[in-house]
């Protein structure tokens, strides 16, 4: 039997919009990032999402010290806080959505 080797194509990134959702962004990007074969121990986060972020998320970035904005998590953890998608964020929209 013959061994086929699939090849992903590369293709570029789409950088962050307001419009989009942190959450759903993120896991995009985390999944394009393995598809590519991109290792998180190298902070392919860090240092490949700037290439894709402006606004808050690069300010979030931009405010983290060198050697957490290279860490993954500590980034991940900081943007979530930020676009409020944490426990006590998701508790203030039900809260604002019901009044």
């Amino acid at each position: 039997m013959k061994k086929i080797e699939l090849k992903i194509l590369s293709r570029k990134m789409a950088p962050f919009d307001k419009k989009d959702d942190m959450g759903s962004y993120l896991q995009h990007f985390e999944q394009y990032a393995e598809l590519q074969g991109w290792k998180k121990v190298e902070g392919w986060l860090g240092t490949v999402f700037v290439s894709t972020s402006e606004g808050k998320s690069l300010d979030v970035y931009a405010r983290l010290p060198a050697d957490q904005a290279k860490d993954y998590n500590v980034l991940n953890r900081a943007l979530l806080k930020r676009y409020a998608l944490t426990k006590e964020g998701y508790k203030q929209k039900f809260y604002d959505r019901k009044q």
